[in-house]
């Protein structure tokens, strides 16, 4: 529990910082000299898209669909949730909140991390799911699970810069992609 904490108190200051920095011009030619102009160049051009609100309440909604999920398997259902690789799991997910003032300030790109993380979390879920005993207990987890995947993807492809920026770059140039329709 110690370490959840630490890494909270580390993702709120980390956010604090990168929502405060952005609007500090030494803190943008650090990360400009750090990364390069070009890269830098191409990170604030992807700011200016249209649909912040839209894009930030999909990230948060794909992070708390997690936490909603994992906080009523350990508390409701008495899964034990406490071994090394659950709390990677919980840790990886709270620090992926670092993704919403970085979608914000720096590119929309930085939205494709809790998509991503969508997919292993899933298996997890899924996984921890199944210790359910009862299968009525089961199918209504599942059937909870389903419903915030359905309202994850009407969230995500509603939002117009959402998909343009972020779900259709996931699959272009993407060999396992390419490999299977071809």
């Amino acid at each position: 529990m110690q370490k959840e904490k630490t890494v909270a108190l580390a993702t709120i200051i980390g956010c604090i910082v990168l929502q405060v920095g952005a609007a500090i011009s030494t803190f943008n030619n650090f990360v400009s000299q750090y990364l390069g102009d070009t890269k830098t160049d191409i990170l604030m051009r992807s700011t200016d898209a249209s649909g912040n609100f839209g894009r930030i309440f999909a990230v948060v909604f794909c992070i708390m669909t997690f936490f909603g999920m994992y906080f009523l398997l350990k508390y409701v259902y008495k899964i034990k949730m406490n071994n090394d690789k659950d709390n990677l799991f919980f840790n990886i997910n709270l620090l992926s909140f670092i993704c919403i003032p970085l979608t914000l300030n720096y590119g929309v790109g930085f939205a494709r991390i809790p998509t991503l993380l969508l997919l292993v979390n899933y298996t997890f879920l899924v996984s921890k799911i199944s210790m359910i005993e009862s299968q009525k207990k089961r199918l209504l987890m599942y059937c909870i699970l389903g419903i915030f995947l359905l309202g994850l993807f009407i969230l995500a492809f509603r939002n117009i810069e959402y998909r343009n920026l972020v779900l259709y770059p996931f699959f272009e140039q993407n060999e396992l992609i390419e490999w299977l329709f071809n």
